[in-house]
């Protein structure tokens, strides 16, 4: 009846894991191709001298069935030890491709054997210490529609970020960059820099979205399409990212126009002076989008005055087409019929503005453009 005995001892083992991402040493996971989880085992009450090995597995929370890799193998992890204290610790690595992924939580099981036999295990699907979030965000880009293009150039865009997965309470920032889709390159200002955006949050649940925001000078971008690229980081470590420089949601289209106004009757950039004069304005348009509703509106300006021309009437001489893109670039014309008999020995300029569900998304309004020029003759003898 000797009470410390060890040969007349059996000690039960305990186990308890912590499962952090080797990277951002938190429970967030970084979706990369080659991630590493750490998995701290806790173990109690093990016999001093003994070998033990540790085996573990990581499994989909959402469906309690393993996690399995690309070749469909189940991801796992084992090491050996021999216990030089009764409690201790020991680290178990899973290095794996965690870009199928996203999205998606994992739970690290973990057993103890000794002798070939499981004398202990910690396997709660539920328990958060066990488990590692893998971050996935999608993103959606729009121009603000109340700052669209303007004569300036100044634009503001507005990408909402969705996000998924995340951990409540935790603290994350969203950077973004703008893309050249045709290049694959980033998109530089007119001082060489990126343009770039960024949002820090503190996630209220594991899903929803934020807004990032990109005000830059958009006559750099006309005729071009610009992708946005959207990083997740927790800890200072990119967790996720949605960088597809094909995905048609992470994308804006800036459009682009060119005019070239004629005299309807001499079919050239010399107008003929009569009360019925009607000018051609011919709109070559370039990166519109397939399937969406356009309208273009066209005035007459002064040359000289670099004010509207009005008539008789003392209105402005207007005219507006709408269409449906059947094709990113192509061309659409406009006429302009009135009175030029007021005209003689004046200069008349189409600007041309392009609309998109009333905003407008490009424009040609050069008062110097000859292109956009029509004369209008005088003579004396």
């Amino acid at each position: 009846t000797d009470i410390k005995d060890e040969g007349q001892t059996v000690n039960f083992p305990e186990i308890h894991t912590t499962a952090t991402d080797k990277t951002t040493g938190t429970h967030t996971g970084v979706v990369d191709e080659k991630t590493t989880i750490t998995d701290k085992v806790d173990y109690s009450n093990l016999t001093v001298g003994e070998k033990y090995k540790v085996s573990g597995v990581l499994m989909n929370q959402e469906t309690g069935e393993k996690l399995l890799d690309k070749d469909g193998n189940a991801i796992t992890s084992e090491k050996e030890f021999t216990a030089k204290s009764r409690n201790g610790s020991i680290d178990i690595e899973f290095t794996f491709d965690s870009s199928l992924f996203a999205g998606k939580t994992t739970v690290v099981f973990e057993e103890l054997f000794n002798e070939k036999i499981k004398v202990a295990s910690h396997a709660d699907i539920k328990d958060e210490g066990q488990s590692v979030h893998f971050p996935e965000i999608h993103t959606t880009a729009t121009i603000d529609s109340a700052k669209s293009i303007t004569e300036k150039g100044s634009v503001i865009l507005k990408d909402v970020v969705d996000y998924k997965n995340l951990i409540a309470g935790k603290t994350y920032e969203v950077k973004g960059v703008l893309m050249n889709q045709e290049t694959g390159e980033k998109f530089l200002d007119k001082d060489g820099n990126e343009i770039t955006g960024s949002a820090s949050f503190t996630a209220q649940k594991a899903d929803g979205s934020v807004d990032v925001t990109f005000t830059f000078d958009s006559s750099l971008l006309a005729g071009k399409t610009t992708v946005v690229f959207e990083d997740l980081y927790n800890e200072n470590v990119r967790v996720a990212f949605h960088t597809d420089i094909k995905d048609e949601g992470q994308t804006v289209h800036y459009p682009e126009i060119h005019t070239t106004a004629t005299d309807k009757a001499s079919q050239t950039h010399t107008g003929t002076v009569d009360e019925q004069t009607t000018i051609t304005d011919k709109v070559d348009y370039k990166n519109l989008v397939i399937g969406n509703t356009y309208e273009v509106r066209g005035v007459l300006m002064d040359k000289t005055t670099g004010n509207e021309l009005l008539d008789k009437d003392k209105k402005g001489i207007t005219a507006t087409k709408k269409f449906t893109a059947e094709k990113p670039d192509g061309t659409v014309e406009l006429a302009f019929t009135f009175d030029s008999s007021l005209l003689t020995g004046k200069s008349v300029v189409v600007f041309e503005d392009l609309y998109n569900e009333n905003i407008k998304v490009a424009f040609h309004t050069d008062i110097k453009d000859e292109g956009q020029t029509v004369n209008f003759p005088e003579i004396h003898t």
